[in-house]
Parts: structure tokens; C-alpha cells; sequence
């Protein structure tokens, strides 16, 4: 195997890399895969994502691609098992060209396992443990902050009343009379482990599932008698996984897909947010979406023009300024955005609405780390400039303790512990203490 240095002038030549990594007998030192001059410019825009990529990768070897947001990484990716068709000639198996290669066959021998996991209702189901009678946990958290927040943030913005949520389908109770105050202004974080119920607590703060009646409050007021609408404009929400409107889809066609050709419709829908796991944020979404969103701009200005009111350039800046973008990012589409670009413009989309409460669901789990230090700063800027009331759902620890102001900790659907974030060490639950340890 040639190895070639990469090359690079004041004009940003093509670059060439090929990649010979030793290990074992000689006969495994073949290329498993091998890329060569793969490229890729987005249309109609033009704007370059990867240039002449060259690479080989050896059979049984684990290789590790990683650069900043929007360098290329997931493109590469999704070129070796045709998730986008490469360039004849370009990606080679076993010295075979894909192309050559029916696409079904190609993704059996190269897998793939994407950001956001997407299982069969049925599936998912069956994952979930079946939970034992046990003794209901209440537990009502007051939480009284030093002096540096004020009276005025002891008040709860959000109150939780004996919380529960049992499956229609199999009767699986995921959530156990979960009782807490979210303290105006503060950043709340909840942690635990897959499973124990805390995207369905945040799901329930804005009604993406409709929690019992006088079960949820926002500002005393129960948030069944809230037009859902305007709930969401009060409690938004930035999840795992951002979906921008591209604005490709006429009218005619979106009634026609969506209205009566849905199982079309969703497959259009995955196409069209190059997502290859759907999730119910994601058909909220689309099915809402105005055929006229194509742009930042057009995306930041979607919740504001429902309302009749009108973002001007300016406006719109400032937005894309609080999500750590400049201005240019403005009359840049979708498409042409890396995931933790995208992130940050679904983030200036929710805070275009002046939400009151900001809620976030593992929203830099797909991230880089610059990208999620750019969220994390934002988060503690709107905590600061705009006293917004966050809840943040994670599984990073780290990140939870960076941030947040208290912590509650959920394990199998029960709140077991309320803890600041300096005193995490001290909780007690062996479950909670078990998944500290590992994270």
C-alpha cells in the first residue's frame, strides 16, 4: 500500500490521504475499503463538502474520523454504504465498486448505526422491563437558591403533581407519581439511566404527550386548559436531533403526500431531513411546516409569522447572534449546515417565539465539542440576560454539572434524589450511585 502525504497550498489544493495501519499477518493488511477522489458539492447551492477524499480502510481495523462541525465527517459516512451515491469509481469494497453492488446486499455487509436509534414500536415494547408493584415514591422539591437569585426565583414556574404514565398498549408504567417544583429562572438538570423515564417527564412540560389532568402546572395554571399552541410557544423545546424546513415541497405535493399518501409522506419526510430514524418530534414537525421555509432566516421567522408578526433582518441577527452565529447564516439553506449548525438555528427558531421555559432533550448528544460548548454558553447567557427557565434532560454528567443549578436524578421512573451539582458525589441510591460511578 502507497502512502501519500497530504498536500495543501495557499489555494487549498485537493488533498490525499491514504491511511496504512500494521497490525497481525501480512495477508490483513488489505484494504477492506477503499475511497478514492471522493467529493461532493450540494446543488443548487454548489458549496463543497468533501474534496477529493482519498483513503483506505484495513480489514479488521477500527478507524476513528473526527473533525469540526461541518468538516464532512457524517458525508463521508453515508457515502460507504450508499445513504447518498457517491461518484462512480470512488468507494470500493473488497476492490468493488458499490455502484456494482445492490444496494440491500451493500448496507447487510456494511451496518450502520445512526445518532438518534429508531426501533419498531413492537421492539421497543419489548425492551422496556416490566416494573414490580412497588411502593409509590412522592417526593415535592423546594428549592430555596443562595441569595444571588432572589425571591423571585424560589417562586416554581413549573410544578409537578403526581406524574405517572402507564403504555396503553402493554400496561408498562414508565413513570411513578413524580412530584417536583422547577424554580423560576433556574436551569434544572435530569439525569439517569436509558430507560428511567426523563425525556417522558420533559415531553409531558409542553403536552407532547397529554399528562393527566392536574398533573403539570405552569404558573399554578394546569396546562390542559392552555390552547396547546400557545403552551409551546411559553415551553419550547430543542430536541436530540435538529429538523430544519428546506422548503422543496410544493403545496399540492405536501397535501397529497401528507393528507393521502401518508406512509409516502413519511419516507418523503426522512429524505427530505437526510434523518434516517423517525421520531414523532420530527412528524410534529412536518406535518406543521410551511411550504415557504427554506432559509435560516425563513426558519427563525416560522413561529413569529403564525402570530402574524413580522422578524425583521435585524431581529433575526440577534437571534442568530444568542445561537453563537453571525449574520451570514441568515440566507444559508438547511442543507448546506452541519448537525451542530443546525442545532443552533433550531435553537434561535425556538427562542424566536419568547419562550418562558426552555426545554432540552440530550441536545448535544450528536455534537462536537465545540458545537456544545457554543449551546452550553448560550443556555447560561439566556439564564443571565433573560432569566429563562431551563430543563435540561442529558446523560452527560459533566456537562449536567457545568450548567444546571440543581439536578434530579430518575431511575425507573422515581425521582431519587435532588442534589446541587457540587454535591453529586453524595447520593445515596445504589442505582443513581452505580450510574455516577460509570459515567
Amino acid at each position: 500500500m502507497d502512502n501519500h502525504n497530504s498536500t495543501s497550498d495557499g489555494d487549498d489544493e485537493l488533498q490525499h490521504l491514504v491511511v496504512k495501519v500494521v497490525d497481525g499477518e501480512e495477508e490483513e493488511q488489505r484494504p477492506k475499503l477503499r475511497v478514492s477522489g471522493l467529493s461532493r458539492v450540494l446543488e443548487p447551492s454548489g458549496l463543497s463538502i468533501l474534496s477529493e477524499v482519498t483513503v483506505e480502510i484495513l480489514a479488521g481495523s477500527i478507524v476513528g474520523i473526527i473533525g469540526p462541525s461541518g468538516s464532512g465527517k457524517s458525508t463521508f459516512l453515508r457515502a460507504l454504504n450508499r445513504m447518498w451515491d457517491p461518484p462512480k469509481h470512488t468507494v470500493f469494497l473488497d476492490d468493488q465498486d458499490i455502484h456494482n453492488l445492490d444496494v440491500l446486499s451493500l448496507r447487510r455487509k456494511i451496518g450502520m448505526l445512526f445518532q438518534v436509534p429508531a426501533l419498531f414500536p413492537a421492539s421497543s415494547l419489548q425492551l422496556m422491563e416490566a416494573r414490580s408493584d412497588e411502593i409509590l415514591q412522592h417526593l415535592l422539591v423546594d428549592i430555596v437558591d443562595d441569595d444571588r437569585n432572589g425571591e423571585e426565583n424560589k417562586k416554581p414556574k413549573l410544578q409537578i403533581r403526581e406524574l405517572s404514565k402507564v403504555l396503553d398498549t402493554t400496561g408498562v408504567q414508565i413513570l411513578f407519581d413524580v412530584c417536583v417544583d422547577i424554580p423560576k429562572g433556574l436551569i434544572v438538570g435530569i439525569i439517569g439511566p436509558s430507560g428511567s423515564g426523563k425525556s417522558t417527564v420533559l415531553r409531558s412540560l409542553n403536552r407532547l404527550w397529554d399528562p393527566p389532568k392536574n398533573t403539570v402546572f405552569l404558573d399554578n395554571q394546569d396546562i390542559l386548559d392552555l390552547d396547546v399552541l400557545s403552551l409551546r410557544r411559553k415551553v419550547g423545546m430543542l430536541f436530540q436531533s435538529p429538523v430544519l424546513f428546506q422548503g422543496k415541497l410544493p403545496a399540492p405535493v405536501f397535501d397529497f403526500l401528507f393528507f393521502h399518501k401518508p406512509g409516502v409522506g413519511l419516507f418523503y419526510a426522512i429524505l427530505m431531513t437526510d434523518r434516517y430514524s423517525v421520531t414523532v418530534e420530527m412528524l410534529i414537525v412536518w406535518i406543521d411546516v410551511s411550504y415557504w421555509a427554506g432559509t435560516v432566516g425563513d426558519n427563525i421567522r416560522y413561529g413569529p409569522k403564525l402570530t402574524g408578526k413580522k422578524l425583521s433582518d435585524d431581529e433575526v441577527t440577534k437571534l442568530l447572534a444568542l445561537a453563537d452565529l453571525d449574520s451570514s447564516f441568515a440566507s444559508k439553506n438547511g442543507n448546506e449546515l452541519s448537525v451542530g449548525q443546525a442545532q443552533r438555528v433550531a435553537l434561535a427558531r425556538t427562542l424566536a417565539n419568547d419562550p418562558e421555559v426552555l426545554l432540552l432533550d440530550e441536545p448535544t448528544s450528536a455534537l462536537d465539542p465545540i458545537s456544545t460548548q457554543a449551546i452550553e454558553d448560550t443556555i447560561l447567557k439566556l439564564k443571565k440576560t433573560h432569566k429563562l427557565t431551563t430543563v435540561i434532560v442529558s446523560h452527560s454528567v459533566r456537562q449536567i454539572q457545568r450548567i444546571v443549578d440543581v439536578i434530579y436524578l430518575l431511575v425507573e421512573g422515581k425521582i431519587v434524589e435532588v442534589l446541587r451539582p457540587d454535591r453529586l458525589s453524595e447520593a445515596s441510591h445504589p442505582m443513581a450511585r452505580k450510574f455516577l460511578e460509570l459515567s
